[in-house]
């Protein structure tokens, strides 16, 4: 089953949390499509596994959400607290700081 052992398999479903139904959700496997995802894209297997499990199913629709045009992508400013973001990474180039923006992303929170 989707490349478990017999082990992992049992402790996925083990009734530890008091749940009778499994804890975990496997991903959908269709290995051909995730190979010739890896061929078409030259991405890694991983990622590929991600586009089929998020439901993607065709070239056209992975495609169009890997090189997705700039109009076609959703306003930033719709995120939370983007304004404040923005603000940061500004006035941190003014004062030419170094930063991540990893590290802003963890003094937001």
């Amino acid at each position: 089953m989707n490349g478990f052992s017999q082990m992992e398999r049992n402790l996925m479903h083990s009734n530890v949390h008091g749940l009778e139904d499994p804890i975990w959700v496997y991903p959908t496997a269709d290995n051909e499509l995730k190979e010739s995802i890896v061929k078409e894209f030259k991405i890694h297997p991983v990622i590929a596994q991600i586009l089929i499990s998020r439901g993607f199913r065709s070239f056209k629709q992975i495609h169009d959400y890997l090189y997705a045009k700039l109009p076609e992508l959703h306003d930033p400013f719709l995120m939370a607290e983007m304004p404040q973001a923005v603000d940061r990474v500004c006035r941190a180039i003014a004062i030419k700081r170094t930063f991540s923006f990893m590290a802003i992303m963890m003094l937001m929170e």
